[in-house]
């Protein structure tokens, strides 16, 4: 209608665009149903789109890295949401998934594990099940779900507004240890950063903290073992074949040797230097400041993790894993090849396999590039039970699982009992098979392996996270994979403790 205070040059030079109602049974109905559908699955994505936010303060258990998805992400897929609909006959679920989840929210993910999982959360909420008419249940218990009715938003605020304060884990597909795990990292932060603020001199009867830490220092140097001799290794262990090269084992052990026996010397070092620090008898360097104020707090010095293995482990526990990675390399060096290795003793494991691919490889005349590792979850459940190795490949010991648990009466991943945060895995046997060998079933969870529970690490020239160690193919049990992609399921080398 005119107006008095709108400017008619504006109206004589503007452009009236309308839509017309659809002409047409056929063209009405489509409509109607396109408008139902748009409600629904915009819903569904505003869901998805907060349960993938969310996921980030479960840590490792929902991604690998918090990436920062935010509100452009979301609007951008409401876009393409409104555009599909519009301009095809149906709903284009392909194109849908790939906009969404590829291309506006995937394009921030760097980790392929990360992508998977977020491929996998959408898969819940873009599927033509939503479409239908009736509720859609989200959680089990039907709390968290997409209402019968959408048409009003007043409907949808007052469903808000119903909803508990608290989130159950399973809404976002992980288990109630899942809250435990969350509550127990949120007490350690807070603990150290009590602990950061704490007066280090002496107030009352007891030692100083000079005391303390000089007392640290003498007796993890007493306990320090000497350097590995390889001069006095087993013939086995550096045997030379035919050809007149080392076995690919021996290569292996001679350089985790090396690293270890580096390690070891740094150790001796800087103990005695930080015991001198404190005697006065040198001058206190950052270094060893830093050093000193690590020990207060019962953390690894920084110069100890430069050059180190990936661990998270306090000062004890870690000193302890060093002494205990150090006799495991001594053992195969003075005794010969073990019958099980301990992959978490490995400063590279990554190499370490690649070592006995290499091995198959030269055995058989087969190229590396054409095998890869079939896995076979033995009943032995501890590398103790293990009397012989197997004829070909390695059995691995000293791996547990977080996010769900072995069940060694049916051979396959399980829920997690709740309150049991992480399970010991029997022993495995890595067999090598050409590439080409079927190994995947539908009911195969492809589960990654990694050194440390943060999971995250630099990016390595393979484009794989230095955290990463390799995916073993694990009988999925009752449930699809999909749900143990969800509850976030990996196999560490090592726990934090």
């Amino acid at each position: 209608m005119p107006t008095n205070f709108f400017p008619v040059l504006v109206l004589q030079s503007g452009v009236k665009v309308v839509k017309e109602p659809p002409k047409g049974l056929k063209a009405n109905i489509r409509d109607s149903f396109l408008l139902a559908v748009w409600k629904r699955l915009l819903t569904s994505l505003s869901y998805f789109h907060a349960i993938i936010q969310e996921r980030r303060k479960f840590g490792p258990l929902g991604w690998n890295i918090p990436y920062e998805w935010n509100q452009s992400d979301f609007s951008a897929s409401i876009k393409s949401l409104f555009t599909y609909l519009s301009d095809y006959e149906g709903v284009p679920w392909v194109a849908l998934k790939y906009m969404t989840g590829v291309i506006n929210y995937g394009g921030r993910v760097t980790d392929f594990l990360d992508s998977r999982c977020l491929q996998t959360v959408l898969r819940r909420f873009f599927d033509p099940v939503v479409t239908q008419p009736g509720q859609f249940n989200i959680t089990a218990d039907g709390v968290y779900c997409i209402p019968s009715d959408v048409t009003s938003i007043e409907t949808v605020k007052d469903y808000l507004s119903n909803l508990p304060p608290f989130e159950n884990p399973e809404l976002f597909g992980l288990h109630v240890n899942a809250d435990i795990t969350y509550n127990r990292n949120q007490s350690r932060k807070q603990l150290q950063t009590i602990l950061s603020v704490q007066p280090r001199s002496k107030t009352g009867g007891g030692m100083s903290t000079d005391e303390k830490v000089f007392a640290i220092a003498v007796e993890f140097e007493s306990r320090l073992p000497p350097d590995i001799d390889k001069s006095k290794g087993h013939e086995d262990t550096y045997r030379i074949t035919e050809s007149g090269t080392m076995i690919s084992l021996g290569t292996v052990a001679s350089q985790e040797i090396d690293v270890f026996n580096t390690i070891n010397g740094k150790l001796k070092r800087t103990l005695k230097e930080l015991q001198r620090g404190i005697k006065g008898e040198v001058v206190m360097s950052a270094q060893l400041e830093s050093m000193y104020n690590s020990f207060i707090l019962g953390q690894v010095p920084q110069n100890w993790h430069e050059g180190g293995y990936l661990s998270l482990k306090p000062l004890t526990s870690w000193f302890e894993d060093t002494l205990a990675r150090i006799e495991f390399l001594r053992d195969w060096n003075d005794n010969g090849i073990p019958t099980s290795f301990w992959i978490s003793g490995f400063f590279f494991p990554q190499g370490f396999l690649t070592g006995v691919l290499q091995t198959h490889s030269r055995a058989f005349k087969i190229p590396i590039d054409d095998i890869k590792f079939r896995t076979n979850v033995t009943h032995n459940q501890s590398a103790d039970q293990v009397e012989d190795p197997p004829e070909t490949g390695v059995y691995i010991h000293g791996l547990f699982m977080e996010g769900a648990r072995f069940n060694r009466d049916t051979m396959s991943v399980d829920e997690s009992i709740k309150g049991e945060l992480y399970t010991k895995m029997p022993v495995i046997w890595l067999e090598p098979v050409p590439r080409a060998t079927q190994t995947i079933r539908n009911d195969t969870y492809s589960c990654p392996m990694y050194k440390t529970s943060s999971r995250a690490g630099a990016l390595s020239t393979t484009g794989l996270s230095t955290n990463f160690v390799l995916s073993l193919d694990l009988d999925a049990g009752a449930k699809p994979p999909d749900h143990w992609i969800l509850r976030g399921v990996a196999l560490l080398c090592m726990l934090d403790d």
